[in-house]
């Protein structure tokens, strides 16, 4: 659901949504255009319905697709950005559902949030000036907070050739509750009271409606965007590997194609080397005991070198106590206590 903010009224909305089916799964997204009305109103559509139609007509695995999609949604913004749309960008953020994970891509400032438990944890990481600060230290989380500077984005489609962007995977539990939003939502809404709301026994259409309101009741200073993702059932087993997070943000996106890929020969040579080691013990069953002793220390060291490149993509936990509200109060009583809740 989106919605132009009270201050915004008779102005066009610049954030646009998406919900779609796939063959594997279903994707959600929001772009948060930027770059004037009418430029970051094309910006949003035009990196959505680009990002759509590359994960539709795609067939490398989901992950790569993701990533390739978003390249083609930042080449068609990139290339419409002359003249009067000079400058035109707009975020993206995508969620993919697929059997037991979620694969999130993530570029400019929208939000990502999970409700687990009573829990809300903050998945992604604004690509701001305030954040790239913060990430090096030259900021503490008190000074990011009220900088002047919070909401210039540094990272968005259309800002440049390369894209650069994070991918995150998530293993998915029943009873999650995702939430994608802009930032006409959480910056007038407090993660607490966001936690509040996202609580709230309804559907999530109607609890997008709340969370809208709320926004609007705290003044709504711009476009307001929220997706909210029920998990029924997870639908099965996530995928053996699934996408972490990078300590130093957004990457470009070429490089997380290529450590994707990495795995790909390893399991294909581990194959490979159970077949050879079969043949020689059919052709020398005098040097059985060699020849397995040999293939076994061979593939131990094939299964271990496949073990620390799924490891080095999983430098920091998705889940992070950091960005967790409600963690630290489960004995305190309802996260909603003593607050303001607008009811829809």
């Amino acid at each position: 659901m989106t919605d132009t903010g009270k201050r915004r009224r008779g102005h066009p909305n610049q954030d646009r949504i998406l919900q779609a089916d796939l063959l594997q799964g279903q994707v959600f997204a929001v772009a948060d255009g930027m770059g004037g009305h009418v430029a970051g109103d094309l910006a949003a559509r035009l990196a959505l319905d680009t990002y759509l139609e590359r994960l539709e007509q795609g067939r490398e695995p989901l992950d790569q697709r993701t990533i390739h999609a978003a390249e083609a949604a930042n080449r068609a913004v990139v290339e419409r950005a002359v003249g009067e749309l000079l400058g035109m960008g707009t975020t993206l953020l995508s969620a993919v559902i697929v059997p037991g994970a979620v694969y999130l891509t993530h570029v400019g400032d929208s939000r990502a949030y999970l409700l687990r438990q009573s829990r809300l944890y903050r998945l992604t990481d604004d690509h701001s000036w305030v954040s790239d600060q913060l990430r090096a230290g030259e900021l503490s989380a008190e000074e990011a907070q009220a900088h002047r500077w919070r909401n210039v984005v540094s990272n968005a489609l259309g800002g440049e050739a390369t894209l650069r962007l994070e991918l995150l995977g998530l293993e998915l539990q029943q009873g999650d509750r995702l939430l994608l939003c802009t930032d006409g939502l959480y910056g007038p809404v407090s993660d607490e009271k966001l936690l509040a709301l996202l609580e709230l026994p309804r559907s999530p259409e109607r609890v997008a409606q709340t969370l809208i309101a709320q926004a609007n009741q705290a003044g709504g200073p711009d476009n307001i965007s929220a997706v909210v993702i029920d998990v029924v059932q997870p639908g099965g087993r996530p995928p053996a590997h699934l996408p972490g997070r990078k300590v130093q943000g957004p990457v470009p996106a070429q490089q997380l194609l290529s450590e994707l890929r990495q795995g790909q020969p390893a399991n294909y040579l581990m194959l490979g080397m159970v077949y050879l080691i079969f043949l020689t013990l059919a052709l020398m069953p005098a040097h059985r005991a060699v020849v397995a002793l040999i293939g076994l220390v061979l593939l131990a060291m094939m299964l271990n070198y496949s073990r620390r490149l799924a490891r080095s993509a999983l430098v920091a936990p998705i889940l992070r106590p950091e960005a967790c509200t409600g963690c630290a109060a489960a004995s305190s009583g309802p996260p909603w206590r003593g607050q303001q809740i607008v009811d829809f």
